[in-house]
């Protein structure tokens, strides 16, 4: 009889390719699919894969979190570049922020990384809402543009 024992790396790649969903349910079924051979591992690794799938689930929900309240920042920043004049800047910060949320975007859309329904909801709202405030800071500073060159 031969022992099967899980590599830290091999963990480490599931996690990353491999939507949550799926594996918790070859997790919660007690088996794991390797090339279709099904291999029975004792509960306490299923346990630790079920904890360390669980675990960098909730450190990508907190980073798209944090990303998302760190773009929110930069908004404000943007307003007051705006409001000071400071166009060049506040159009250069605008395009960088426009290219951020097509990284949170594709993060979100990616159901390795976010594999809640709720959850992807409520990022896409936090991010059209995003999205919304950079259309208007757009509009002002081309506004405040055509003003000045008056």
């Amino acid at each position: 009889m031969s022992h099967f024992s899980v590599h830290p790396l091999l963990v480490e790649a599931l996690l990353r390719s491999i939507n949550i969903w799926w594996m918790t349910t070859f997790v919660d079924s007690g088996q794991l699919q390797f090339r279709g051979a099904a291999v029975s591992e004792p509960k306490k690794k299923l346990k630790q894969i079920r904890q360390s799938l669980e675990q960098s689930a909730e450190t990508r929900m907190r980073a798209i979190q944090e990303r998302i309240s760190t773009t929110e920042t930069l908004l404000k920043t943007l307003e007051i570049e705006i409001r000071f004049g400071e166009l060049d800047r506040a159009r250069d910060h605008l395009n960088k922020l426009r290219s951020t949320i097509k990284g949170l975007i594709a993060h979100i859309d990616n159901p390795a990384h976010v594999s809640d329904k709720l959850l992807k909801q409520q990022f896409r709202k936090q991010l059209a809402q995003i999205e919304q405030r950079l259309s208007s800071l757009d509009f002002q500073i081309n506004h405040h543009r055509g003003v000045r060159t008056s």
